[in-house]
């Protein structure tokens, strides 16, 4: 059998009591594990595994399948009917699927990239100058509009969260590689708002050292609005007035 014009499009499987034919001339025998289909010129072929292999040569003939990575898929009872009694109609829900998926692929990664970029400028924007408005209950500005914050990593970036009884707080990274979470601003009782296992507070640095950074996001997310990250404290400051 010439290999040439005949493409492997997706190998299925279907539930055993619900087998299939198997299209190849002359056989006829019930499938339903590693069901080839393939377009041959143009005629679409349903074959099981033993048939494919006698037909093209071998199971590896014709490479790859072009869809579903040929990984014997189990199909739904709707595909199955399809696969049955309308090959093509399957064939093309699994090309607009492919096409879907690579479009979200796309998607998110321009995201990511526009996320990266956005990152990168807000890191060599300018600092504000050292006289610069703040609001209330932060930390005095120093040289280069850097918050009076000593321990703080003066390159790191800044986590702001907005909670819905009107108060916020912003994740602040340690020079000692440690996240704290600084009111913002500063509130009576603040050392006794967030739970233990979050984290413990420290008056010295005004806020809380994070046990866990991940649970501590999660938590205040789902008190108010989502994160918001900052490259620099020019953009904390213009971004959450």
């Amino acid at each position: 059998m010439n290999t040439t014009t005949a493409q492997l499009l997706a190998v299925v499987s279907v539930d055993s009591a619900q087998r299939v034919r198997c299209q190849n001339p002359g056989c006829g025998h019930s499938v339903y594990r590693a069901i080839h289909v393939v377009r041959d010129g143009g005629e679409l072929l349903v074959l099981g595994s033993t048939c494919f292999a006698k037909r093209y040569g071998s199971a590896q003939a014709l490479g790859s399948a072009s869809h579903g990575g040929g990984t014997g898929r189990v199909l739904t009872e709707q595909e199955r009917e399809l696969l049955a009694h309308n090959t093509a109609e399957l064939v093309a829900r699994f090309e607009a699927e492919e096409r879907r998926k690579a479009e979200e692929q796309a998607a998110f990664v321009a995201e990511i990239k526009a996320r990266e970029t956005h990152f990168v400028r807000m890191l060599t924007a300018p600092a504000l100058p050292a006289a610069a408005a703040r609001p209330p209950g932060l930390p005095g500005l120093g040289r280069a509009g850097v918050p009076h914050w000593p321990w703080m990593k003066p390159t790191a970036s800044f986590g702001y969260f907005k909670l819905h009884d009107g108060s916020a707080w912003v994740r602040v990274l340690h020079q000692n590689g440690q996240h704290v979470l600084v009111p913002w601003p500063v509130f009576e009782g603040w050392d006794e708002a967030l739970p233990g296992h979050l984290g413990r507070p420290d008056l010295d640095l005004g806020g809380y050292v994070l046990a866990n950074v991940q649970a501590a996001v999660a938590y205040l997310q789902k008190l108010g609005q989502p994160c918001k990250v900052f490259g620099n404290w020019r953009g904390l400051v213009a971004g959450t007035r």
